[in-house]
């Protein structure tokens, strides 16, 4: 790997990880559903960190791109389509009740 690599696979590992951290704790705050939603986001961001830490040891083994692929494709459902999906629903729900209590 040269410079740029090591530089780009320490920065997602670092940044993976943060966001393992963050979404652990805020789904301890968080009520149902988010709490699940924040607790499988965090598994991801683990495995992905794991994974730019393995590459970083490791160096570039010809596996790993196809292994990241697999994973990438838990990403886009898990982390970017459920929070949005359950956002509209949350919204839909406070303007329902909000409806219900307007006089």
């Amino acid at each position: 790997m040269d410079a740029l690599d090591t530089f780009t696979t320490i920065a997602n590992a670092a940044g993976a990880a943060t966001a393992a951290v963050l979404n652990l704790w805020v789904s301890h705050h968080a009520p149902s559903p988010w709490r699940q939603v924040r607790i499988s986001v965090a598994t991801l961001a683990v495995v992905i960190s794991t994974a730019f830490a393995a590459r970083l040891w490791i160096g570039d083994p010809s596996g790993w791109a196809s292994m990241m692929g697999g994973v990438s494709l838990l990403v886009w459902p898990v982390v970017w389509i459920w929070p949005a999906v359950l956002t509209i629903r949350t919204m839909r729900d406070v303007e329902r009740v909000a409806r219900t209590f307007d006089p």
